[in-house]
């Protein structure tokens, strides 16, 4: 009897062990060292480790979508041209945005990942994607503001240029009863208060909110010259308000107004505009990578005024 149940209990056992290793998958593990990697843009660096087994490719994008581009090359630095290529002949990649570079080369089981540059006034969210066919790992960058871009000319094409004599009229009114037997007066000061408006709108979103400095378009004895010494700091994308040089504030105009009168005065001041295209370089300080946009520039200036005047007597 003792013999009977031990052979049970060694044959309920084996096919206890058996079942459990009959259900087990090992399955290796693909994550990397770290998920999420900080780097200074201008020269930053990490090295993370991954797991090169089963692993198909590489693949790198970002938050920026303008411009972007990935090379691949293989280990002896020659890239990697039509995409075919397998993942052990990659030896580094390089992908570059407007604004950010970033270089990633692989030896082994490590990828050293270095930032040449950020020249945005942005953090750039950069993502590497190591893909294994069953499942994906990521690797998500967070590269800090560098050296910025920086203008190096802006010039008009002065040979499209567009001016409206009268863009737009600003109008004010005053209206004043003399019940005394004397002269009175009202006075006007048209320009008090009244600005140019300068805009340089460029083509591409992407060149929204640099900062430039340039000459402005101004209207001068009567006409509008492109020959002005004073530079503006203006953002591309965003309206300028300033005092164009060949307006007076301060000028006062008098409107007479007679014993027993009621005069009302309106003071009409006449703005004219000029739009005309330009071109802007830049270029980014660390990689010399340059880039140019171009755009339409307006700008509007209070030119002349008139006063017009209706008299009621008494």
């Amino acid at each position: 009897m003792r013999t009977k149940l031990r052979n049970f209990v060694i044959s309920t056992l084996s096919c206890l062990t058996i079942t459990a290793c009959n259900n087990d998958i090992f399955v290796e593990d693909t994550s990397p060292s770290v998920n999420e990697v900080k780097l200074d843009g201008d020269g930053g660096t990490a090295i993370i480790t991954y797991k090169p087994n089963g692993i198909k490719g590489i693949y790198i994008g970002s938050t920026d979508n303008y411009n972007t581009y990935t090379y691949y090359y293989d280990k002896n630095g020659d890239i990697l041209g039509d995409g075919s290529f397998s993942f052990d002949n990659i030896g580094s990649i390089t992908y570059q945005s407007m604004w950010s570079w970033i270089d990633i080369d692989i030896n082994g089981d490590k990828l050293t990942i270095r930032s040449i540059e950020n020249s945005s006034a942005d953090e750039q969210e950069i993502y590497i994607s190591l893909d294994y066919g069953h499942i994906s790992e990521s690797i998500r960058l967070i590269v800090f503001p560098g050296e910025p871009i920086k203008m190096t000319f802006l010039v008009f094409v002065d040979n499209n240029i567009n001016i409206t004599p009268i863009s737009k009229i600003e109008s004010h009114a005053q209206t004043f009863r003399n019940n005394s037997p004397t002269h009175q007066q009202i006075e006007f000061r048209p320009y008090a208060g009244r600005e140019g408006v300068a805009l340089l709108d460029p083509e591409n979103f992407w060149a929204n909110n640099l900062e430039v400095e340039t000459s402005l378009p101004t209207y001068l004895n009567g006409k509008w010259t492109l020959d002005d010494n004073e530079i503006h700091r203006m953002i591309l994308g965003q309206r300028l308000c300033y005092v164009p040089k060949g307006m007076d504030q301060d000028i006062t105009v008098k409107v007479e107004v007679p014993p027993y009168t009621t005069v009302k005065a309106v003071c009409g001041v006449e703005y004219s505009s000029i739009t005309l295209p330009f071109f802007v370089n830049f270029i980014n300080p660390v990689s010399g990578r340059e880039f140019t946009e171009i755009g339409v520039c307006t700008v509007s200036e209070p030119v002349e005024y008139r006063i017009h005047t209706e008299y009621e007597q008494q």
